[in-house]
């Protein structure tokens, strides 16, 4: 260190003081011309301020007591301690969501143990969440033809939908009954506009849905929303996907595969309910896996006031 320029820096801080009338500070030595960079090669400012006999100056934050000149609850009036509402309220109507049964390739067992389940319980309201049908005649991936015709397996499968709702109805008469599409679904529909897209205003493939006392939603693309949650058949395979990008509670399909998941978003705890699927996994149809063992669970979706829940059959 130049011990020279130390002492003619200690001197010029000392005129500085007098001039003030006070310890100067780093800014008052800046807008006086030193320089940070002139500081901090004479050691920096407290040992130049103390070889200059001043005490350095301490930055102190100024203290508000007025808090404690006020009662408690008066301190807390201006706060608002009153809980925030959700960005989605929901209040669900108790319902059971019945997940892809593939029709006319279901798995029986599962879906006699999914009616008996609904006897027991006698929820406010059945949802038959999409893939009714399957449809294997008209898909486009490499299938057999050798199990159905066409009109075998869309008469076979009307049939076994006709008598599900009809059991359903019977194990719980004073329910709501909404039937939704999926992808499966309108296969048929997709081909025709494919190779022949006139055609489309000759036919009305809605009437293999439409069941007696059944509300039936066709549009695939619409969300069916109830009580703050929506039902889709979806076309996500990661569960709780569809919630992420709609932010909102969400019960689906498609993926055969069940279960839920909670995410929470401010004030708000989300969910997704994926209902599981109730289709044979050994028939022709649902034998598309790259193995024989697979993640798909059978089951079903169960919603009301204590939240969502994927029941396993």
């Amino acid at each position: 260190m130049d011990q020279d320029k130390f002492h003619q820096m200690v001197s010029r801080i000392k005129d500085l003081a007098i001039e003030l009338g006070k310890t100067p500070t780093k800014i008052d030595l800046q807008n006086n011309g030193v320089s940070d960079h002139m500081i901090r090669g004479l050691g920096g400012l407290v040992p130049l301020i103390h070889a200059a006999g001043l005490i350095p100056t301490t930055r102190t934050r100024k203290v508000d007591n007025s808090i404690f000149e006020k009662d408690i609850v008066e301190h807390l009036e201006k706060f608002d301690t009153a809980p925030k509402e959700p960005f989605i309220k929901i209040d669900p109507l108790h319902t059971i969501i019945l997940g892809d049964t593939h029709f006319p390739f279901v798995h029986k067992d599962s879906l006699k143990k999914a009616i008996d389940y609904i006897a027991f319980k006698k929820p406010k309201r059945i949802l038959q969440i999409g893939d009714l049908f399957d449809m294997l005649s008209h898909g486009k991936f490499p299938r057999s033809m050798n199990v159905y015709t066409p009109k075998e397996e869309m008469s076979e499968g009307r049939k076994m939908a006709e008598q599900m709702w009809k059991e359903i109805q019977k194990a719980c008469p004073k329910a709501e009954y909404r039937q939704i599409l999926g992808n499966h679904d309108i296969r048929p529909m997709k081909r025709i506009i494919e190779q022949y897209p006139e055609a489309e205003i000759f036919f009305d493939f809605t009437k293999w849905f439409s069941f007696d006392g059944v509300q039936t939603h066709s549009d695939i693309r619409q969300e069916l929303i109830l009580e703050g949650i929506a039902y889709i058949h979806g076309y996500r395979g990661k569960l709780g996907d569809h919630m992420e990008y709609m932010r909102r509670p969400v019960v689906c399909g498609h993926s055969h595969r069940g279960g839920v998941f909670f995410k929470n978003y401010g004030d708000a705890t989300l969910f997704e309910l994926n209902a599981g699927y109730l289709g044979d996994p050994d028939s022709k149809a649902l034998s598309y896996t790259a193995q024989k063992h697979n993640h798909w669970t059978h089951g079903l979706g169960e919603v009301d006031i204590h939240g969502p829940r994927f029941i396993s059959l």
